[in-house]
């Protein structure tokens, strides 16, 4: 296992490097080339639902060429303002944010609904100003020879030309004349990708968040997880009536004209991917956190989260409720949080982590990388003492900092592309004979280099596991429960509100069990025998006001003793309710208006 592949987590990181002036490089003028595809790329059949290509038998992984993927996958924008989006006042956040991004899609929609995969890039400089770069790099330089000298005057006037010339890369909207940093297309090699294999992934901007959420750490991720919902919710109108705001607004980015292309009835918004890279990362894990109270449009549900080093901040926080992936690099310079760590043994569903040994931060977005000549591109990684190396991310007293072999951007790319492929065909597509690539059972082709990725991967514990390919969950709700062994003796948990709740629930010791719980093999409908159903009454439960009753109160609401869950009118727990029974004064228990004679 390479060295630091276990993540910690630092108090509070600045969600902006713009503080810190730190490893900033003179960066050229901007570049807005076409991305150059990776060479060889993975290419997997269709859904589940239809016939396979013939020429790849089930359970391998085919490869396509670049001019493959250009000929079959379409690039579009929109751009609804750059500050369209504002994050509700009792947030707290403030700021606002563009409402743009680059859609990737099939050539041909086809007659299925195609999954949709979000993706929202992390924080960055957002305006590309040569000369502010330029001075920035120079004050960082006489900063750094005034400290060495003891000069602390002339240090922190260098340090306030630092922050005037970080204050023009990080302005939003950018100033007239300064074109923004379109971070949201560094992840075009994946899009592409995706694209090419009967996905439509919209890369959203997250500029304006960038520009404002430094000191904003507590609510930064939730106007993140708030910026997604916003994307969802004019695609959901868009897929299913054909209108809203996203209605003629796309741009085919190739000729600049308007985009025909019809998504009405071509998406199936049931099968929602999200992947996030940095802060986007964390932002995606916040919103699918099982504490997140998500406001997603009707048919929305979001199937699945990819995350490329995501950051710490909320780290602690459950995911339980759908499958996720961590990947991250060893000579990272970001400090990636411990999501896996932290849900691997509560997750109802997979989860894997995996380690690039030499991977950083910066070559996941192509803008953000060196060799895209953007302003403020860098490497993050810090060179180690051998040529050809750098520097292992963590440095205390267990986990010293050692040379690692540097993975070289290309090569990086291709293992994302490789799993984040697999990944959402996998569990957007019901691919189950890609899980051997996923878990490292199998390699995948034109990787070579073993031992270059490492992989940490759980099953799930819940109906995601269990079920397989044979079910999946269409809607779920958490609810509660006590853990065998937490009494000295088998007892009947409380809800909520304090009150024993389960009383009558049939048990597998009672004799009449199975009468109860499973239609008899003779019953019908036929598809149901031997079978079982639920109906699920969802309670509102206003626990603030609960809690302002006295226990009497709350007893006469429910009917039975807060205590031990015995019925007013008296005996044990599972006895009989008397429904004539009155108190004191004459009245009548209420359980007869919900339980009549």
């Amino acid at each position: 296992m390479p060295v630091g592949t276990t993540s910690r987590r630092s108090p509070e990181p600045s969600p902006s490097p713009r503080r810190a002036g730190a490893r900033l490089r003179r960066g050229a003028l901007p570049l807005l080339a076409a991305a150059t595809l990776l060479g060889v790329l993975p290419l997997a059949g269709t859904a589940s639902a239809g016939p396979r290509p013939a020429q790849r038998p089930e359970g391998t992984y085919a490869t396509a060429s670049a001019t493959r993927q250009g000929a079959v996958a379409r690039e579009s924008r929109y751009d609804l303002g750059d500050q369209a989006f504002a994050p509700p006042p009792e947030l707290g956040y403030e700021g606002r944010s563009e409402v743009a991004a680059t859609v990737y899609r099939p050539a041909d929609l086809g007659r299925r609904a195609l999954p949709l995969v979000v993706m929202q890039h992390g924080s960055w400089e957002t305006c590309a100003d040569a000369d502010a770069a330029a001075e920035r790099a120079r004050a960082v330089r006489a900063r750094d020879r005034a400290e060495a000298a003891g000069d602390e005057a002339e240090a922190e006037r260098q340090k306030a030309v630092i922050e005037r010339a970080a204050g023009k890369l990080w302005a939003w909207p950018c100033a007239t004349g300064t074109r923004p940093i379109p971070s949201s297309t560094g992840y075009d090699y994946l899009g592409r990708a995706l694209a090419a294999r009967g996905f439509v992934v919209v890369s959203v901007g997250v500029n304006g968040l960038n520009s404002t959420e430094g000191g904003q750490a507590p609510t930064a991720y939730r106007a993140r997880a708030l910026l997604v919902e916003h994307h969802l919710k004019l695609w959901q109108r868009l897929a299913t009536r054909g209108d809203g705001p996203l209605a003629h607004a796309l741009t085919d980015t190739a000729t600049g004209r308007p985009d025909p292309v019809n998504f009405r009835g071509h998406l199936d918004l049931e099968h929602v991917g999200l992947l996030g890279h940095s802060m986007g990362g964390g932002g995606v894990m916040q919103e699918v956190s099982d504490d997140n109270p998500r406001a997603l449009p009707d048919g929305v549900r979001i199937a699945a989260a990819f995350t490329l080093a995501p950051t710490a901040t909320w780290d602690f926080e459950a995911v339980t409720g759908v499958p996720f992936a961590v990947m991250w690099g060893t000579c990272d310079a970001v400090n990636t949080g411990s999501y896996f760590e932290h849900n691997r043994d509560t997750t109802r569903f997979p989860a894997f982590k995996y380690t690039l040994t030499g991977g950083n931060h910066d070559f996941y977005n192509r803008q953000w990388s060196p060799d895209s000549g953007q302003v403020a591109s860098r490497n993050d990684a810090v060179p180690g003492s051998a040529p050809g190396t750098c520097l292992s991310q963590y440095e205390d007293r267990d986990r010293p900092r050692v040379d690692q072999p540097r993975m070289t951007a290309a090569y990086q790319r291709l293992v994302t592309t490789h799993r984040v492929s697999a990944f959402f065909q996998r569990f957007l597509r019901g691919r189950d004979d890609l899980t051997p690539y996923l878990t490292g059972d199998r390699t995948f082709p034109g990787e070579g280099r073993p031992g270059r990725v490492s992989v940490d991967h759980v099953p799930g514990t819940g109906s995601g596991k269990d079920a397989g390919s044979a079910a999946r969950v269409r809607w779920q709700m958490n609810g509660f429960n006590r853990s065998p062994g937490a009494t000295v003796r088998p007892m009947t948990a409380r809800n909520l509100m304090g009150q024993v709740d389960g009383t009558r629930n049939p048990r597998p010791d009672e004799k009449d069990f199975e009468q109860k719980v499973f239609v008899p093999s003779d019953g019908g409908p036929g598809w149901m025998a031997n079978g079982s159903y639920a109906v699920v009454r969802r309670i509102r439960m206003l626990l603030d006001d609960w809690e302002k009753l006295s226990p009497g109160d709350q007893e006469r609401v429910i009917g039975r003793r807060k205590a031990d869950g015995a019925p007013l009118s008296g005996g044990g727990e599972t006895g009989d309710m008397d429904l004539e029974n009155t108190d004191a004064q004459g009245v009548r228990t209420f359980l007869r208006a919900y339980r009549p004679a």
